[in-house]
């Protein structure tokens, strides 16, 4: 909530760090997160985030995009995908295709808590990327996304799934 910005460049830093989650305790997992958002938060903003974590604030939001998730309905056997206006893949070499006609489509709703790509414009195709933060299918999809965003194709959008 500080910047979506500094959302952005938080992510950067987590891409792949699930790998850390199998070897490591929940909590020296959680320390190491803390940690990387250290470089971006002074330590006020490192209580409070803290702070949020413990009363669970977050907890609503990441339960209605689970609740998106399954309603969408996600392919079967993917860690993550994306929702390119209603037509869904986890295969990156299929996002092409799918970006071909999505204006044609109506346009997804975008709610609150999304976590859009800094970009300059908003009539674009929104390309919806579900997937848990910090895995390889999210680095994946996230290297192809945000540079398709920073190019101006489409509009990135980010909702954290556990499949």
């Amino acid at each position: 909530e500080e910047s979506n910005e500094k959302f952005w460049l938080f992510l950067e830093t987590v891409q792949e760090l699930a790998v850390y989650k199998q070897t490591e305790s929940a909590y020296s997992y959680y320390n190491l997160i803390l940690k990387k958002a250290g470089q971006f938060l002074d330590n006020l903003h490192i209580n409070l985030l803290k702070f949020a974590f413990s009363i669970r604030a977050y907890s609503p939001t990441i339960q209605m995009f689970q609740q998106i998730a399954a309603d969408e309905p996600p392919p079967d056997g993917c860690d993550a995908f994306v929702v390119i206006h209603k037509k869904h893949t986890c295969k990156i070499n299929e996002l092409k295709k799918l970006l071909k006609k999505a204006t044609s489509r109506p346009r997804p709703y975008l709610f609150k808590g999304d976590h859009k790509f800094p970009t300059n414009k908003e009539n674009l195709p929104v390309t919806i990327l579900y997937a848990e933060i910090g895995t390889r299918a999210f680095s994946k999809f996230h290297k192809v996304l945000s540079e398709k965003a920073q190019n101006g194709k489409i509009l990135y959008v980010l909702r954290h799934y556990i499949q």
